[in-house]
């Protein structure tokens, strides 16, 4: 009944202002993971090149050698050994910031376990109502930071203790509260459906689109591989009564779990894009370029032909008996030919005549 007043509420839900709308409010509710993935994508182009140079630089200046030329075998072998050593750090690197930035749950901000059973939570959200209440002075906050702590919590509370929409949470995360119609596990499910598959749609045409400009071409099929594997994983962790991953970051639920996940695929990638081509340059690359050139050559010589046969016939323009006479000769050429592929006898009388 709710859903069906959701939709006869919005009558204008193929027009143009409300997807507008909606665009605003995806926009509204970018997290500091969403900023993340933005701020390494841009670093990731970035960093590693600056830091590669900056370390051989330093490396020549400790041993007080001058630094070879850029275009030297030399300077290459030892750029692609530091390159490799800045990339590997840094996706270290990102991985812990992935976990670092993750922004606190339901869960912490009653200091609690996801695993807390249901009394437990109760007893905690009564110790923590009495000591942020409003109506309480805390030391140390002013009235206004402690009013929204505790409304903070009581809406924490309120979602924890529906059964419910505390597994909808733990599977979907924050996307529990865009859903205005959904009261049931199945209108959770199909609610995250929706935005499970939106997400790799345009994950995909994304990477179909980098390839098709030229931009992170390098490890093309793995990244759709990936991406693939990816989607699987996530899906059985959201979609399957009991997730696979749950023995991994136990203090963190399966939504956050998969926010680490999509993060560290996407760093991983960007660091394959990035890296790839310095340290395992594509050895396919030679030969393409070979075939690019050979194919230059056929042309131009395919147009020199062109021009040489215009040149030699250009005197018969014009000309009825030279046109004739060639005609024939051309005619009694193919035959003599036709005869010395099909008859051996008289190939050897036409070698022989021609050898006397």
């Amino acid at each position: 009944m709710k859903r069906k007043q959701y939709y006869s509420t919005n009558s204008a839900y193929w027009t143009f202002s409300f997807w507008e709308k909606e665009l605003d409010k995806e926009f509204d509710q970018l997290s500091i993971m969403d900023f993340s993935l933005l701020r390494n994508i841009a670093l990731w182009n970035f960093v590693p090149n600056f830091a590669t140079k900056a370390l051989i630089w330093l490396w020549y200046k400790l041993r007080g050698q001058s630094e070879p030329p850029q275009h030297s075998a030399r300077y290459k072998s030892d750029y692609s050994f530091f390159y490799t050593l800045v990339v590997v750090g840094y996706l270290l690197f990102t991985f812990a910031q992935v976990v670092n930035d993750l922004p606190p749950n339901l869960y912490s901000e009653l200091g609690l376990h996801v695993l807390t059973p249901d009394a437990d939570l109760k007893a905690a959200y009564r110790r923590i109502s009495l000591k942020y209440h409003p109506d309480k002075v805390t030391e140390g906050l002013d009235p206004d930071t402690q009013q929204a702590m505790y409304l903070g919590m009581r809406k924490s509370y309120d979602v924890l203790k529906d059964s419910t929409r505390r597994a909808a949470y733990d599977k979907l995360g924050d996307a529990v509260f865009d859903c205005t119609y959904c009261s049931t596990e199945r209108d959770y499910i199909r609610h995250a459906l929706q935005h499970y598959t939106m997400f790799y749609i345009s994950t995909c045409f994304i990477f179909l689109a980098s390839n098709i400009i030229g931009r992170a071409t390098y490890g093309a099929f793995a990244r759709f591989v990936g991406l693939l594997l990816l989607a699987s994983i996530e899906g059985a962790m959201r979609f399957r009564s009991h997730d696979p991953m749950s023995m991994v970051f136990t203090e963190y639920t399966t939504a956050d779990r998969v926010v680490m996940l999509r993060q560290i695929f996407f760093c991983f990638f960007l660091a394959l894009s990035t890296a790839g081509p310095v340290v395992w340059p594509e050895k396919t690359k030679a030969l393409r370029q070979a075939i690019y050139e050979v194919g230059g050559m056929v042309e131009l010589v395919g147009k020199e032909a062109e021009v040489s046969f215009e040149h030699y016939f250009e005197p018969l323009r014009g000309d009825p008996d030279g046109q004739r006479d060639l005609q024939q000769k051309m005619e009694q050429l193919s035959a003599e030919l036709r005869l010395t592929d099909a008859d051996k006898d008289y190939r050897r009388l036409d070698t022989g005549s021609h050898s006397n």
